[in-house]
């Protein structure tokens, strides 16, 4: 599908940019020049759906996306063979108002789907991935032991009702959000919680150190409610449908600059008509083009490398700067050998809890084509594509090595992975307390711009929609 929406964007630029209006193909400073009422950095999850919720309430815009495909994490592998699909990102949507309307709008059907669904057929095994062995001594919390300890965490969470909406914190910080997440479990007893929580909490890395408040964004009251009542999904099981379908609806009205970056954007001077200008270059072209734009919606990560071309002042450097993340990698690997319907999940009963250290798999899965294996890796440091790939082949190694697999011949091979770096971004406990989210939050609207995105609250789709009409409402009364 990459490549069709690539033809089409280059087909639809070139016979339609006279039809829609708001389009200019007159010259500013030499270059071609696009005008929008809203210019959007990034076409993820938010910026997609920042995208369609402007256009349907009648204002013009163009997402500035800089891979080829909209929908950032929600990634869908189709195998050739089979015909079956795989998602290697986002696997589910919160049974939620925002998200049923989103997908109604372009009729595609949603099934429930439970996170912890007992199918039959399916065989846990916890594998020490580090060492390549099976784990036979690790004994896991009863069923009632993890059924009272997320009892008596939402109970805690019930105190803190304003964390759903975001980082809109009151001053001074509750102690209770900023000791490391480990302190927290001790002091309330959570021990029986900790294995679901890191599993739920992917991306997150050590969730033993973290300020308390990260896992409870991830692992917050909303999301508690759909393990119990169950989440969406797209019924036809490809959740990158509706990125497809409105990548189609966006390139048709010269809505979208795919394989596109901004290389150099003007925030502090409106030209005479009140529009800031953002200047992109797409592909390897040597052209560029300008988008004259009245708001700016950013809603890529902020950090200090990607937001360069924006020049950001001081205090946006001093906040931005003060981010770090892990990274996160998802993929799919083929002859890996691991016995069909079988997932391996990685446990050190060596560690507290039996929580492996990162950098490593989260586990090895099986999915709906039988001889593909789906898998998670994360390290609390930068690691490079490569370097992933060649440690998840050195595990499943010594797996075999070690007899754990044994049902395999062929040397295993990536089908599909995927990095999602930089995942979960946070800052320090003292930077917390010292009003790092009032600051930020205070940055919307400010030089034209605003901003969403996971950074802004948590990687999860569903509750980022919501969020951002929040923001599109403030957004909307400056055009």
């Amino acid at each position: 599908m990459r490549s069709i929406f690539t033809s089409l964007q280059i087909a639809f630029s070139a016979v339609l940019t006279s039809i829609f209006p708001g389009h200019n193909h007159g010259q500013h400073d030499g270059l071609n020049t696009t005008t929008r009422d809203v210019a959007i950095i990034g076409g993820g999850s938010t910026g997609t759906y920042a995208a369609i919720k402007l256009l349907d309430q009648g204002h013009s815009v163009i997402v500035v996306e800089a891979t080829d495909r909209l929908g950032g994490h929600t990634e869908t592998y189709h195998d050739p063979a089979t015909g079956g699909r795989i998602e290697i990102g986002v696997q589910m949507f919160h049974d939620m108002d925002v998200v049923k309307k989103y997908f109604g709008r372009f009729n595609i059907e949603l099934t429930k789907m439970y996170l912890f669904s007992t199918e039959e057929n399916t065989t846990t095994t916890n594998v020490n991935l580090a060492a390549g062995k099976l784990v036979e001594s690790y004994v896991p919390p009863s069923p009632q032991d993890i059924r009272a300890a997320m009892q008596a965490y939402a109970y805690i969470l019930f105190k803190y009702g304003y964390l759903q909406g975001g980082f809109d914190l009151p001053n001074p910080v509750p102690e209770e959000l900023l000791i490391p997440f480990g302190e927290f479990v001790e002091k309330n007893g959570l021990q029986a919680m900790v294995q679901i929580a890191f599993m739920v909490c992917q991306g997150l890395g050590d969730i033993l150190t973290v300020p308390t408040i990260y896992v409870m964004q991830n692992l917050g009251l909303d999301l508690l409610m759909n393990i119990q009542n169950g989440f969406l999904t797209t019924a036809r099981g490809d959740n990158s449908e509706i990125y497809e379908k409105a990548t189609v609806e966006l390139l048709a009205k010269s809505s979208v600059l795919l394989n596109s970056r901004v290389s150099c954007a003007n925030r502090n001077k409106r030209d005479k008509d009140g529009y800031l200008s953002v200047t992109v270059r797409t592909g390897n072209s040597p052209n560029k083009k300008i988008i004259r734009a009245k708001q700016i919606l950013i809603t890529i990560p902020p950090t200090l490398e990607t937001l360069a071309p924006f020049h950001l002042d001081a205090t946006e450097k001093s906040i931005f700067g003060r981010f770090k993340w892990v990274s996160y990698l998802t993929g799919i690997l083929k002859n890996v050998g691991i016995p069909t319907n079988t997932n391996f999940v990685n446990v050190n009963p060596a560690n507290k809890y039996g929580l492996p250290k990162l950098p490593g798999l989260y586990g090895l899965y099986a999915t709906i084509v039988p001889g593909l294996t789906g898998l998670k890796y994360a390290s609390t440091t930068k690691v490079s594509k490569k370097d992933a790939k060649k440690d998840i082949l050195d595990t499943v190694a010594q797996l075999r090595r070690n007899k754990v697999i044994t049902g395999a011949e062929e040397e295993p091979e990536f089908v599909a992975f995927s990095d999602h770096s930089p995942f979960d971004m946070m800052v320090e406990r003292a930077d917390i307390e010292d009003g790092f989210y009032r600051r930020m939050y205070g940055l919307q609207g400010k030089r034209g711009t605003w901003w969403t995105g996971a950074a802004w609250f948590v990687p999860d789709s569903s509750l980022l929609w919501e969020f951002t009409e929040g923001v599109l409402v403030r957004l909307v009364k400056e055009l």
